[in-house]
């Protein structure tokens, strides 16, 4: 069913001022402190019972007063004023739904650290919406009863019972569901019916780091195939000397590789702690047994966190390998934002534009001969039809929008310099008509991408991915343009040196062009980096930002 209008406007159309206070005297509440024009003390009525915790109230009182109002589909206000992230999640399991195909996790639900109300309340309409589709109506009340059994759920009841539903639900503690590691330790992977959507190559393994609690301490969880952690609080040796000598050669791209591997040691220390690691080891196993690649690791790192978004992840170590170095456990930065997810997936033909730029004054790149080895790894899907090139060179800001618009790009590959500008902004350079640099900040990136076909974007530029150390964190282009709406961006957290640039986007080009998903892509170019040269730590410098649901490209 569609989700029903604001309940503001049933109690504005529906109750005259008089009964409104009625209502104010029936919660507790001072009609004083509400404003007197209709429409406007109804929604102050409706917050300010969201925030007294009276919402159950509130619908129980209106439906006495007017039998007739449709009031049961407001049950999800109940579930998102009275259930956090986990506990949605938990009431999803309980029923036995499939909490993936409903995107019931911590990040599509916007994680209680977020404070994202939207995100929230769209997985609990889903939620209920499914419910009632299925008939599950009276056990989704039963689930809510059992788990909160102070709630006034009366009109709900008696709803239900109107559609002929009666709960089937067994008593709480009866139920096979698990909802934490530690009970689904316990359990071989074949004693959990997982669903997973035939069409996606990865099951996700979402992990999320909060805000610094004060203390240089971070809360941790993670959910993956319907379970999940509870919070963990872990410490990140930021302030730790060596590992921030380390970090810093690192970003100078003159580390060891063995002082690589001390700090992926660090990085997998706190984001797997026994829980988690747990959870990731059986459903990595899961996974696979139900014919997936394996598990797309999702790192949802909190947009204020400034100092997390600096930090290499992709040098994440487990006591076999690096997990970016391996295709079954592929490592992404998982950007969340409130906009609705797209697939990245595109129609044929797929139009890549090519973009150029080398200006005075700046060092000279060999972008043509990048360009040549884009051109040849999608030489078979060119002449097979199902994909067209076109290149921009010298890209000045004029020429770039015009042929932008005309061309309206699925793909778009920038090649050249980028750069931080003095207040952190990222931008990317291209030239003026007289061939000196010209930046293009995210802000004017943003203004080019909104509301066209591009699905991707590649930028093959020295820092595009990288935030200053002063400015905050989505000051990168790549972050700004995820959190607007782009499916997906890969880009460079350090500068990149040209003998592995042109490789590693040869390598990544020709995976998707053989079918592969966007992850196992960069994955496989990432490999092929490590391998030409074992001592390398370059290979972790691309880093794919993504929001997309899959990284199927060719679907």
């Amino acid at each position: 069913m569609d989700k029903p209008l604001g309940l503001n406007s049933q109690l504005a159309q529906n109750f005259s001022n008089d009964e409104l206070a009625d209502v104010c005297f029936e919660l507790g509440v001072e009609v004083e402190d509400l404003p007197s024009e209709r429409r406007s003390r109804a929604r102050e009525l409706i917050l300010l019972s969201g925030r007294l915790g009276r919402t159950d109230r509130l619908l129980d009182w209106l439906q006495r007063f007017r039998p007739n109002l449709q009031l049961y589909p407001y049950l999800f206000m109940i579930i998102k004023e009275n259930f956090d992230v986990n506990g949605i999640m938990a009431l999803c399991q309980r029923l036995q739904f499939n909490c993936q195909a409903l995107r019931l996790s911590a990040i599509e639900l916007g994680s209680d650290l977020s404070s994202n109300d939207f995100l929230k309340e769209e997985g609990v309409w889903r939620l209920q919406d499914h419910a009632m589709e299925n008939g599950r109506f009276a056990d989704l009340i039963a689930a809510i009863e059992q788990a909160k059994p102070g709630l006034k759920l009366d009109i709900f009841r008696t709803a239900a019972a109107a559609m002929g539903q009666q709960a089937t639900l067994p008593a709480q503690g009866t139920s096979s569901t698990t909802t934490t590691t530690q009970q689904a330790s316990s359990q071989t992977s074949g004693d959990v019916d997982v669903e997973l959507d035939e069409l996606i190559e990865y099951a996700d393994f979402d992990i999320h780091i909060g805000l610094d609690r004060g203390d240089g301490t971070y809360e941790v969880n993670a959910d993956s195939l319907g379970l999940q952690t509870q919070r963990i609080v872990q410490k990140l040796p930021l302030d730790d000397q060596n590992f921030q000598d380390i970090a810093a050669y690192l970003r100078d791209l003159i580390a060891s590789a063995d002082e690589a591997k001390e700090f992926g040691k660090a990085l997998y220390k706190f984001l797997f702690p026994s829980d988690i690691d747990k959870l990731f080891s059986r459903n990595l196993g899961v996974a696979q047994e139900k014919g997936k690649k394996g598990l797309r690791v999702r790192l949802h790192i909190d947009r204020k966190a400034t100092q997390l978004q600096q930090i290499p992840w992709e040098y994440c170590l487990d006591d076999r390998d690096y997990l970016a170095l391996n295709t079954e456990t592929p490592v992404v930065r998982y950007t969340p934002t409130d906009r609705s997810s797209k697939s990245i997936s595109v129609p044929q033909k797929v139009r890549v534009l090519v973009v150029m730029a080398s200006p005075a004054g700046m060092d000279t790149l060999d972008v043509k001969a990048e360009t040549a080895l884009i051109e040849n790894a999608l030489k078979k899907l060119t002449e097979a039809g199902r994909v067209e090139v076109k290149i921009l060179s010298d890209a000045t800001r004029g020429e770039l929008r015009r042929v932008y618009r005309k061309y309206d790009p699925h793909i778009l590959h920038f090649t050249g310099h980028g750069m931080l500008k003095e207040d952190g902004e990222g931008a990317i350079v291209l030239q003026d008509d007289n061939g000196n640099a010209q930046p293009v900040d995210a802000s004017d990136m943003l203004k080019l991408t909104r509301s066209t076909s591009t699905k991707l974007v590649v930028l093959s530029a020295c820092e595009t991915a990288a935030v200053g150390k002063e400015a905050e964190a989505f000051m990168g282009v790549a972050p700004r343009l995820v959190w607007d709406g782009m499916p997906a961006v890969v880009a460079m957290q350090f500068a990149v040196p040209e003998e592995m640039a042109r490789p590693f986007m040869q390598d990544f080009y020709e995976f998707l062009a053989d079918g592969e998903p966007l992850e196992t892509a960069i994955t496989e170019a990432r490999i092929g980096a490590s391998f030409d040269d074992e001592d390398s730590i370059f290979w972790a410098i691309p880093v794919l930002f993504t929001r997309a649901p899959d990284g199927n490209m060719w679907a």
